[in-house]
Formats: structure tokens, sequence, C-alpha cells
């Protein structure tokens, strides 16, 4: 009899095009070992993008989003796939625009607001929530929770935003503190630099090409995950049966010990009375104790090979 789990994924994604790549390949996928199956769900946030009402040329984060946001919030993901930049066509525009005018990368003051990252997407959800939700429990959501997130970002020479090790990645801890994170310098994994300019950029199906590399890619984070959280269920298994064990040997323990004392009480009770039956009782509590401590030496080197076989 199989034990089937549902394996809960959200993807945080501002490419739509990526986000249904990844779930056609992770929704519905499963993995079995002894009598665990594990299948996969998975929910999607899309990042959508708006101009800001209160400064120009600023972009923020759709109301839309952060109440899908809100709905998906409280549930137990165990995997979620966090793409850690967001942007729109025309933003991009604005920043492709920047990066030609000013030669050094430091220029956060001229690229505030029109490219956001996952610091952002933490801001402005918390500020949405507090503004309209005030009895609100962020403790409650997935950015406090423990879960594995799978940070993915692409990465260019000089990059506006840094590098993923130690800076995104330490951006992204402090929005999922009690999370493991998984960081993937997505363009130094899958693009050595001569295949970079020649297939991602100048291939009209490059940036495709890319979308379902990192879809196989998910695939494969996916089920070692899922292997994981098998792993995890047997050494919760393997714990619970330790103890009832502990608690059943402890149990048979004080029942032989018991039951030798009765026994020899009403031999020597007897004694003065009726030999033969006093010596009856003798030899029986004899046979209890020898037979019983056999028995439990060979049921506890039974169990221990069993933990034996299961930690190898």
């Amino acid at each position: 009899m199989k034990h089937k789990i549902e394996f809960k994924i959200l993807i945080i994604d501002d490419d739509l095009k990526m986000i249904n790549g990844l779930k056609s390949f992770l929704e519905g996928a499963t993995v079995e070992h002894q009598e665990y199956y594990l299948k996969a769900n998975v929910d999607y946030v899309y990042i959508d993008l708006q101009k800001s009402t209160d400064e120009e040329d600023f972009w923020v984060i759709s109301k839309k989003t952060l109440n899908q946001l809100k709905q998906k919030s409280s549930i137990d993901y165990q995997l979620i796939y966090l793409d850690y930049g967001y942007t729109t066509v025309e933003s991009q525009n604005q920043i492709f625009d920047i990066l030609k005018r000013y030669k050094s990368p430091k220029i956060d003051r001229e690229l505030k607001g029109k490219i956001l990252t996952v610091k952002d997407l933490k801001q402005q959800f918390t500020e949405f929530i507090v503004a309209n939700f005030p009895d609100f429990n962020f403790d409650n959501t997935f950015f406090n929770k423990l879960n594995t997130v799978v940070l993915r970002s692409y990465t260019v020479t000089n990059d506006v935003l840094g590098p993923v090790i130690p800076e995104r990645l330490n951006n992204t801890r402090a929005c999922f503190p009690n999370s493991s994170i998984i960081t993937l310098d997505t363009r130094q994994m899958y693009f050595p630099h001569e295949f970079h300019d020649n297939i991602y950029e100048n291939k009209e199906w490059g940036r495709d090409f890319y979308r379902h590399f990192a879809s196989i890619h998910s695939l494969e984070i996916f089920k070692t995950e899922a292997f994981k959280t098998i792993a995890d269920l047997n050494k919760r298994k393997i714990v619970k049966r330790t103890t009832l064990n502990i608690s059943l040997y402890a149990g048979i323990i004080a029942m032989i010990g018991i039951l030798t004392k009765v026994f020899i009480d009403i031999g020597l009770d007897l004694f003065g009375i009726n030999v033969y039956y006093s010596i009856i009782f003798f030899v029986l509590a004899i046979i209890i104790l020898l037979f019983g401590s056999l028995g439990i030496a060979l049921y506890f080197e039974s169990f221990t090979q069993r933990i034996i076989k299961w930690i190898n």
C-alpha cells in the first residue's frame, strides 16, 4: 500500500513563458520509493509590474500580484522556484538606455524603481499587507516557513544587481530566513562564454532554449528534494519504531521481573508446606527468567540489524 503525498511547489517569476515551461515539466511529476509516492502539485505567481502613481519612471508590483501572493502565502510549499529580478519590456528599455549613458555599474540611483528584486517583492508585499490587513499573521507565510527556495538568477558582466554569491544569496536569505536556499547562476551554468553570444543573444530561439534548459533542471531539483523528503519520513518512522520498541522492551523486562518474583515468592511460601510444589514454582521462575531474557536478546538483535540495514 503506497502512501500518497502531495509535494507542493510554487513558482515566482515575471516571465510567463518560463512559468509555463516549468509547469509543463513539474506538474504531475512523481517520485516513488518503497511505500512512498510523491506527486508534484504546482502553483505560480506571475510578477506583474505597473508604473507607480507616486514617482515618475518608477515601477511597482501590481495589486493583483500582491493579492495573489497573499492568497498563496499561507500554503505549505515544500519547494519554491524563485526568480531574483523583475522587469517589463518598457523598464528594460529604460535600463539599457541608462547603461549606455553611464560607464560605471554602480548606478543604483538611476536604476532605482526600474528593476525590482526579491527584496522589493518582500518589502512591497509587507507594506501592502500592513496597509490593508492589519491582523494578518506574517509568521504563517512562506517567507518565514521551513522550505527550500531555488534562487534562479541570470547574471551578466558587471551586473548592476551584483553577483549571485554573496550579494543575491544574502538578499534572498534575508527575505526567507528559515529556508534552505539553492542558488543557480544560470548564465554561468548553462552558457560557456563562447556559447552565450552565439545562442542566447543572437538566435531567435536562444531564450526559449534557455527556458527549456531551466525547466529540465527544475525537474531534477524536484526529484532530489522529493527523495530528501522520503528520507526524512523514513527517519521519523524509524524514530517512532525505536521509541515503541524501547518501551516494549522495558515493559517485557518489567513483566518478566514481576512474574519471576511472584513465582519465587510462592515457592518460598510453599517451601515449608509442600516441597514438591515449591520446587515447581522455583523451576517455573527460572524458565521464565531464562527464556524471557533469551527472547528479548533475539528480538533486540533483529531490531538492531534492521536499523543497521536502514543506515547502510
